[in-house]
């Protein structure tokens, strides 16, 4: 059966217009107490800033409590936050209420695992086909979920950020400009830059429900790139609503992207010895311009030699990321080189990663 809700990051929608509406995800809730829900009995709710988490949110938790349900709610959280903290809270599954980088009127559900993985198509197909189908779920007198706070992960997220860097000094000299896009990380990630010594200027840090990702964000970066010219700053890093997005600028106010954040890192690693086994980064390596034109499939294409591409590859910067960690765990298990660190089998949501496999090719894992 094809997919007619989900989409390839959950499912999506003006909120308080099918299929966002409280209804449909107050019975996507019961669906999934029937169908996931069936170990731990506990399932993790988080959202982002907008006006219309709390009344999904609410349509959650009752439509998992009615079926006997646990429910953590993990309040106002970053995408990555999640699903690197799913493996601590003893739960069957993950629903994040976001619409990523889409204007306030929109909101979504993601559907994320125990492990942090994304639900394959499999799986909501079959999701799907008992959410849409006639059949009445019958809750139980004798079973009613429970709910809890959260209020743990957000503190041990960021002291997994933190501990990265070699001290708490780290960043001391940096000037750095950061656009949060009134969504997520608006305290997040001025405080962990903080915590490390940078001098911090912060924008769109005030999320009131309405203006997430207005004019803002990793998808207006206009105001970030000037602010950091204007301000002498080294460095400018953009977010979206749910931070699981990244655009940076340098101290010229030129945007860079991701193909070129992500040869940067495989350089990075490559010369510092980061990478178990170089095949196929030499062609990277040698291809890496500092020019705007010098992307990855650009120094792929020139550079690298026969099918040694780099085609798996993730990464997560301190402030915010492009990649899910759920495609960062199958990737690892997929690639054939892995950093040389202690996260390589097990790697968290903030730390860089290029993974490397000789299928050919270059793919964006981005959902």
């Amino acid at each position: 059966m094809a997919n007619n809700l989900f989409g390839t990051d959950g499912i999506r929608g003006v909120a308080n217009e099918f299929p966002m509406t409280a209804e449909v995800v107050f019975r996507l809730a019961q669906t999934l107490s029937v169908t996931v829900c069936n170990k731990t009995k506990r399932v993790a709710i988080a959202k982002d800033t907008r006006i219309s988490g709390d009344m999904l949110e609410s349509a959650l938790i009752t439509g998992f409590t009615s079926m006997g349900i646990d429910v953590i709610k993990m309040g106002v959280v970053p995408t990555p936050l999640v699903t690197s903290q799913v493996s601590n809270l003893d739960i069957d599954m993950a629903v994040m209420i976001t619409a990523s980088h889409n204007p306030y009127q929109d909101n979504g559900i993601k559907l994320i695992t125990s492990r942090g993985d994304k639900f394959d198509d499999k799986q909501t197909s079959k999701i799907e086909e008992l959410l849409t189908s006639s059949e009445n779920f019958t809750p139980s007198k004798d079973m009613i979920g429970k709910i809890y706070e959260d209020t743990q992960s957000i503190e041990r997220y960021m002291d997994n950020v933190r501990n990265i860097a070699p001290n708490y000094n780290a960043l001391k000299g940096l000037k750095v400009v950061l656009d949060c896009a009134n969504g997520v990380f608006s305290k997040i990630m001025p405080q962990i830059f903080k915590d490390l010594g940078a001098g911090v200027i912060t924008l769109s840090n005030t999320p009131d429900g309405y203006n997430i990702n207005e004019n803002c964000g990793s998808q207006h970066t206009e105001n970030l790139q000037r602010v950091v010219v204007e301000s002498h700053a080294q460095l400018g890093i953009a977010v979206d609503g749910d931070g699981d997005r990244i655009i940076i600028c340098d101290e010229k106010g030129n945007r860079i992207d991701g193909d070129q954040i992500i040869a940067f890192l495989a350089t990075y690693f490559y010369e510092h010895k980061m990478l178990k086994g170089n095949s196929g980064v030499d062609g990277l390596k040698t291809g890496w311009t500092n020019d705007a034109k010098g992307t990855l499939p650009k120094a792929l294409k020139n550079k690298a030699t026969g099918n040694d591409l780099i085609r798996a590859f993730a990464l997560w910067c301190s402030a915010g990321g492009q990649i899910r960690n759920f495609l960062l765990r199958r990737r690892l298990s997929e690639a054939n080189m892995y950093l040389n660190n202690q996260y390589s089998q097990t790697p968290p949501d903030n730390y860089c990663y290029v993974l490397y496999d000789a299928n050919g090719g270059t793919t964006s894992p981005r959902s």
